[in-house]
């Protein structure tokens, strides 16, 4: 279907994948061109302060209107930096930026996308944005890795290859195609399939699994659950899956070589979660030992965790990240939106399909949340591709215009 849009229809959709490309932008340059980490604070400021600009612009009929929960997140957010002034723990500078951009951004992605509505083909016109821009990153990780794709099977340990395509780590382009085949299924929704799509599908499941993200992985794996189980009665659908499963566990079982390399290489049950036990007890000491209601500001958290000896820049997880920064209060702050949004989405959105596909990726994002610090509001790329996929777009799918 040729997507007939006027140029002031297109500016939303375009707007939207524009800052989240913009928010990559900076780590692209600090870490991939010029191997500088020095450039990415300053490039993360200046794209931080032209996506304010381009959503004010976009989204300019929404202000003034369902903004004084903003006052309360802020509010939430600064009460562990209070708190910690008059214990005499040292406060990082960083969280006073922190809260500042993640009540901006609450304002832009949750306050002002409130009161609008949009077409079903302006979110197609987005989708095939996000799209066109996953192919490529999946193409350009298979030709800038294809060394060390074509010995992928000589490996002893997931942890040999790291194929990241132009992203800062594996599992940050794991999230990226997890959010890329939720993206694609939500443009598939009432399509017709072709073999293109079939293809271009395969390729982001041959680029997840070539990352051997296994947060991510899982995460697919209970979409892909979690959707399917919604068209049990639909047999045309089912079969295929079926017979594709089947064939699919049938070359795996007939053959020692590939167990061995999924066991291995993927499932890592020797790895266990990889140390991320360690990483969660340490978070989990900070929140409990010092303030339990607020938390202690994420990056003051950090420092606290440093002092102890923690060697990481995260808690590998959004709900101990969350506890950390702002507490229980935060954490039940958090739920609570992403459950009005759910209510929102499911009971009023009215393309069914769109609501099944929500539902399912609903559920793959709770589990990637154990296991990556995935965040919502936050200064940075993550935050802006996660906050425009489970805020924004499921607010605009419950109020649009077919």
């Amino acid at each position: 279907m040729e997507m007939i849009l006027t140029s002031e229809e297109k500016r939303i959709p375009r707007v939207l994948f524009t800052v989240i490309l913009i928010m990559l932008v900076p780590f692209i340059i600090s870490f991939q061109i010029f191997d500088n980490r020095g450039l990415l604070l300053p490039l993360v400021a200046g794209s931080y302060l032209i996506l304010i600009l381009l959503m004010l612009i976009a989204f300019y009929k929404g202000i003034g209107k369902h903004q004084y929960f903003t006052i309360i997140y802020f509010l939430i957010q600064l009460m562990p930096l209070f708190i910690n002034s008059f214990k005499g723990i040292e406060i990082n500078y960083q969280d006073y930026i922190n809260i500042i951009a993640k009540s901006l951004n609450y304002f832009i992605f949750f306050g002002l996308i409130l009161s609008i509505k949009i077409k079903k083909m302006q979110f197609k016109y987005f989708l095939r944005y996000f799209i066109y821009f996953s192919i490529i990153a999946c193409i350009y990780n298979l030709i800038s890795n294809f060394g060390d794709i074509t010995n992928i099977g000589n490996i002893t340990s997931g942890y040999e290859v790291t194929l990241k395509s132009f992203f800062v780590n594996k599992n940050q382009f794991g999230a990226f195609l997890f959010v890329s085949i939720i993206a694609f299924y939500y443009f598939l929704s009432g399509k017709k399939i072709k073999m293109l799509d079939v293809l271009i599908l395969l390729l982001f499941i041959i680029n997840l699994i070539l990352t051997m993200s296994r947060g991510a992985i899982l995460a697919t794996i209970i979409f892909f659950i979690f959707f399917y189980l919604q068209h049990l009665k639909h047999i045309k659908l089912i079969a295929p899956i079926i017979i594709f499963l089947s064939i699919t566990s049938l070359v795996i079982l007939s053959s020692d070589r590939i167990i061995t390399f999924i066991k291995n290489n993927i499932i890592r049950v020797d790895a266990g979660v990889t140390g991320r036990t360690e990483i969660w007890d340490m978070g989990m000491n900070i929140y409990v030992q010092n303030n339990f209601l607020n938390g202690v500001g994420y990056f003051t958290g950090l420092d606290l965790a440093k002092g102890q000896g923690f060697q990481f820049e995260e808690f590998h997880s959004l709900y101990i990240d969350t506890l950390v920064s702002g507490g229980i209060i935060e954490l039940f702050f958090i739920f609570i939106l992403l459950g009005y949004i759910f209510i929102h989405c499911i009971t009023k959105c009215p393309e069914i399909g769109y609501k099944k596909i929500y539902l399912a990726s609903f559920f793959g994002i709770l589990a990637l949340g154990i296991f990556e610090s995935i965040s919502f509001f936050t200064l940075g790329y993550v935050g802006t591709l996660f906050t425009v996929f489970y805020i924004s777009i499921p607010l605009l799918l419950s109020k649009i215009d077919k």
